[in-house]
């Protein structure tokens, strides 16, 4: 093979994720899935919590709220986005915002 042939990848269909140079593609797929309903108690607690969410500095890691579930270790190489977290933390209080959705943070620039 020529060292200077270019790989090409093509995928046709749903679910479908490609990585290319030693990447790792995961697709997670969620079908009727329902959103769990909030206990009367739980909702204020959230809302105080939340209205004590720092902006100029990151939180501590703290353990998960029952019920929570993250399918991968923590990334040691997940660096220098502390102006990116700042950013979502003020997204997430902006008492006009309904809905953040983050789907990557951009390269590191701090």
């Amino acid at each position: 093979m020529a060292e200077d042939q270019l790989f090409t990848q093509y995928a046709q269909g749903n679910a479908i994720a490609q990585a290319s140079y030693g990447g790792t593609a995961i697709v997670n797929v969620y079908q009727d899935v329902s959103a769990r309903s909030v206990d009367s108690a739980t909702l204020p607690t959230a809302r105080q919590q939340l209205e004590h969410l720092p902006l100029e500095a990151i939180p501590t890691i703290t353990p998960l709220p029952s019920g929570s579930r993250v399918p991968f270790a923590p990334n040691l190489l997940f660096v220098g986005r502390a102006s990116h977290l700042r950013a979502l933390a003020a997204m997430l209080k902006d008492s006009g915002t309904k809905t953040s959705v983050v789907q990557r943070l951009p390269p590191s620039l701090d």
